[in-house]
């Protein structure tokens, strides 16, 4: 493992913490203005390059975690007095994965070239 993939997976846990105590224990100022996929899509890319990066021989396994964190996340949202389940978030989760998975498949693929 290189200092690299050690930093990111430090910096993939402690993100992992942070969005569990936004999602569950703080309530949003408008929690029905909505605007917040933009979170979403840049919170989860952000996960998906840390966890890639992080676990780089583990594909499969973190993407399945990332997305197995979004739903367990979004469900538990459904309990909360402030909160609501959105399939609008879900989704937004899946597109920040995916711009991070496409972003990262490109770099690879440009220096497979290079």
């Amino acid at each position: 493992m290189t200092a690299w993939n050690h930093a990111a997976r430090v910096v993939f846990c402690a993100s992992v913490l942070v969005g569990i105590l936004f999602s569950l224990f703080l309530v949003p100022p408008n929690p029905h203005g909505g605007g917040t996929q933009v979170l979403h899509v840049l919170g989860y890319a952000g996960l998906t390059f840390l966890g890639l990066l992080g676990w780089p021989r583990r594909p499969r396994e973190t993407i399945l975690a990332i997305i197995l964190l979004g739903m367990v996340l979004e469900c538990l949202q459904g309990f909360h007095p402030a909160r609501a389940f959105e399939w609008q978030d879900m989704g937004a989760n899946l597109v920040g994965m995916a711009s991070a998975i496409t972003i990262l498949w490109i770099a690879k693929s440009k220096r497979r070239v290079e």
